[in-house]
């Protein structure tokens, strides 16, 4: 399996009151998984591999900062929620979480992950655009009316 792409100490910083040393077992657990699903989006499944030979719990060097935020946030989300409680309701009261007790990337999360795809710096041509229909509605040419 490969290392982490971020620590337990960082991940430790990000959760309120820290990993008590009984969770810390499932914290690294999270951040594994959670490496897998970010390395996958980033089309990158065998990258970065090289560790710092932590005997314990090996963290990948040299990762960009932005998949190592993407990372933690993943594997906090798993953390936070182990059970897999997705959604209550009392009443007028409804408290609704995506995803329950895994690790899972949002669509930003994603974005992130794939400008970090060997394939995307490799071409300097933009091959497919999207515009949305509301700036596709700006560029059209305005007609005048009573001219």
């Amino acid at each position: 399996m490969l290392a982490a792409l971020a620590s337990l100490v960082d991940l430790a910083e990000l959760i309120e009151g820290g990993v008590p040393p009984h969770r810390e077992l499932r914290a690294g657990r999270n951040l594994l998984h959670a490496s897998v699903t970010v390395r996958h989006a980033a089309g990158q499944p065998e990258g970065w591999a090289e560790d710092d030979d932590d005997p314990d719990f090996p963290v990948a060097i040299d990762v960009p900062d932005g998949i190592v935020m993407i990372t933690l946030e993943s594997a906090k989300r798993a953390f936070n929620n182990p059970t897999g409680f997705q959604s209550e309701t009392q009443g007028d009261y409804a408290y609704t979480v995506a995803g329950g007790g895994q690790t899972y990337l949002t669509k930003h999360e994603v974005a992130i992950a794939q400008s970090h795809a060997p394939d995307t710096a490799a071409s300097p041509y933009v091959t497919n655009v999207q515009l949305d229909e509301g700036y596709r509605r700006a560029l059209r040419p305005r007609r005048r009316w009573g001219c």
